[in-house]
Formats: structure tokens, C-alpha cells, sequence
């Protein structure tokens, strides 16, 4: 009996050991800090300002890089309905490619994003349009500001060529010299806007609407620049035969 009865007393002080202990991981765990949770939070919180930061790099690094790209589509597309109404024809680089249309080549196609150009539909009467003056407006939006301001020095450069320069391209590259030349003769404004470049076409008679081209010109020029900036801008009128170099604002006159 003595034998049996220490068995029995043995065992119940382990289970009562082993309740004790129990109870005092439970009350130990209960006092501790729930990290999971805090971890959660501060998670979110450095994910949160993380991207904050990546949002401020990226718009420093574009402000740095000459400012940001913009797109002036709906613009672009008003001016052109203001001017052709009912006779807009909106026409893709496809076309202006398969068409070869030898305005598009004076212009530099490294970064070009798109182009496309404007025209309209009652000129010319029995064919497709092809030629410069049978158009009203080329655009040429361009991956960056910096490509856009490339492409406007390119063409001054190759409109404005000493005598040894010119022999040159006439001889090098006869086709663009030509095309140059097809250009400039009735005259043209050449505009940058962050990274778009336009060719507002002119001709040697009456703009489409207004009185005179310096009006005309305003016009698209208010168009795209309604923070009224300054921009930059190549002028050719009438028979010049090079394009000068302007800088313009939107005028008050409509």
C-alpha cells in the first residue's frame, strides 16, 4: 500500500508541475508585445514612404532632364478642326511613309515617337495629298524634350549651310536638299513645344483664316502654349529660301 500510495503522490505533484508551468508560459505570453502586428505596421509604413520617394526621384530626374513629356493630342486636334471644320483628314505616319511625302524627311527620326500631319480634304481636288503646301500641319512627338530640341538645331543647320555645305549635300544627298528646298520656297513655321515639334505649313498666297500668316501663326500658337511660355521657333516667309531663328509667345489677339 505504502509502494502504491508514493506512486500516486508522485504523479499528481508532476501533473501539478506540469499546470504551473502552463500557467506561467500563458501569463508570460500575455505580457509580451504583439511584434507581428507591429511588424505589419511599420511594413506598411516604409512601404508607404518608399514609393513616396521613388515618386519624388522620378519627377526630380525629369525636371533635371529638361522638363516633362507632355501630350498635346486634343489640343493639336482643336486647332485643326478650328481651322479645316467639316474638311479635317487626319493622316498617320503610315500613310505620310507609303506616301513618301518628302517634308517628313528634314525631320530627325531619332527618338520619334509618332507623327502624323493634317490636311484637307477639298485640296488637292482629283489626288491624295503628297506635297508640302497640300497640307496644314505636321506634328512629330518625339520620346523627350532633348530629341525635339535636337531635331529644330538639325534643321536650322541644314537650312542655313555655307556655299562648301551646300555643294556638299547637293552632292551627297541631292534628294533631301531638294526636299529642303520644296519646303522652305513657299515659307513655314517650325515650333517646339517640350517634345513635340510642329510644321505649321504657309503659302505664298492668303493664310486659311485671319488676315495675314503673323496672325495665323498666333493662333496655333495659342493653341499649345496656354501657359504662355516661350517658345522656340523657325521662321521662313515666302521665297527666303532659310529659316531664322525665333523665339515667340501666345499673343493676346484672336
Amino acid at each position: 500500500m505504502t509502494r502504491t500510495f508514493e506512486i500516486i503522490l508522485n504523479s499528481i505533484k508532476l501533473t501539478v508541475i506540469g499546470l504551473c508551468l502552463i500557467i506561467v508560459g500563458c501569463v508570460d505570453n500575455s505580457s509580451k508585445p504583439d511584434n507581428s502586428q507591429n511588424l505589419d505596421i511599420e511594413t506598411t509604413k516604409h512601404t508607404e514612404i518608399n514609393q513616396i520617394d521613388q515618386n519624388q526621384i522620378k519627377k526630380l530626374a525629369l525636371e533635371n532632364h529638361g522638363g516633362l513629356t507632355i501630350n498635346l493630342d486634343n489640343q493639336i486636334d482643336d486647332f485643326a478642326t478650328k481651322i479645316l471644320d467639316i474638311n479635317k483628314v487626319k493622316h498617320s505616319a503610315e500613310y505620310l511613309s507609303r506616301s513618301e511625302v518628302g517634308h517628313v524627311t528634314i525631320f530627325n527620326f531619332d527618338g520619334l515617337k509618332n507623327y502624323y500631319a493634317y490636311s484637307d480634304k477639298r485640296y488637292p481636288k482629283n489626288s491624295q495629298p503628297t506635297y508640302y503646301e497640300n497640307f496644314t500641319l505636321f506634328v512629330f512627338e518625339y520620346e523627350s524634350e532633348v530629341s525635339a530640341s535636337n531635331c529644330i538645331n538639325l534643321i536650322y543647320a541644314n537650312t542655313n549651310l555655307t556655299s562648301e555645305q551646300l555643294d556638299s549635300l547637293r552632292k551627297n544627298n541631292p534628294k533631301l536638299l531638294n526636299n529642303i528646298e520644296t519646303s522652305l520656297k513657299p515659307g513655314g513655321l517650325i515650333i517646339q513645344k517640350n517634345n513635340y515639334v510642329f510644321s505649321l505649313v504657309k503659302t505664298c498666297r492668303r493664310p486659311p483664316v485671319k488676315n495675314n500668316w503673323k496672325e495665323y501663326e498666333d493662333i496655333f500658337i495659342r493653341s499649345i502654349s496656354t501657359d504662355g511660355q516661350t517658345i522656340n521657333t523657325l521662321n521662313a516667309k515666302c521665297g527666303m529660301m532659310n529659316y531664322s531663328f525665333e523665339k515667340r509667345k501666345p499673343t493676346d489677339n484672336k
